[in-house]
């Protein structure tokens, strides 16, 4: 067979194999990658969190949302909204351990109880951080602070493919200087979903 003649069939041969590039590239895109139709998962890496709706009305809460998305880590900002008089703030926020480490040297405390204010935050067990903070007497007296700032920001390192959630489990507590859950309560703490790639 001549030169001529076997063009077309290196030709059909070389669109038949990009269309079946073409199909399994496409067969890669599900709802991993975070919801965009046109994103290959294995080009996606890193962390997706998607806050439940508050739901809260009046009442105060506290919600999250992501403020660091990276290839291998990711921080979500805790803050507290419709709050009056807030002098102390407890929670546990758990997630899956096969997902993603807390990075302790990485999360912070926010400004929201203001400079002077006291912060714990261990991460020692795998799955879950422990909060505390409160504000400290005598630099702030006996008073709260009212309407919404940032409590912490936390930290992790991605370590695994999964989809699951980050979610405040007790005990949990908005109080005020005299240990009483602050006003319009009871307090609504809002959890959300995680996907994870690397």
């Amino acid at each position: 067979m001549s030169v001529a003649a076997r063009l077309p069939l290196r030709r059909l041969a070389l669109l038949a194999l990009v269309a079946a590039c073409s199909a399994a590239l496409l067969g890669c895109t599900s709802s991993g990658d975070g919801g965009s139709d046109l994103v290959d998962d294995f080009l996606e890496t890193g962390a997706l969190f998607t806050s439940d709706a508050p739901n809260a009305g009046t009442r105060p809460y506290v919600q999250m949302e992501q403020s660091v998305d990276e290839r291998d880590r990711f921080c979500v900002a805790v803050s507290v909204y419709q709050v009056t008089n807030l002098y102390s703030v407890a929670f546990t926020l758990q997630h899956d351990p096969a997902q993603a480490t807390f990075d302790a040297s990485t999360s912070s405390a926010g400004s929201f109880l203001e400079a002077g204010s006291e912060t714990l935050i261990d991460g020692t067990t795998p799955g879950e951080v422990i909060v505390g903070q409160t504000r400290v007497n005598p630099i702030h007296g006996m008073t709260g602070v009212s309407g919404e700032g940032l409590l912490v920001e936390l930290c992790y390192d991605v370590v695994g493919d999964g989809d699951g959630r980050l979610t405040f489990i007790p005990n949990l507590a908005l109080e005020d200087a005299t240990g009483a859950s602050v006003p319009n309560g009871p307090p609504i703490f809002v959890g959300g979903e995680l996907s994870t790639r690397l």
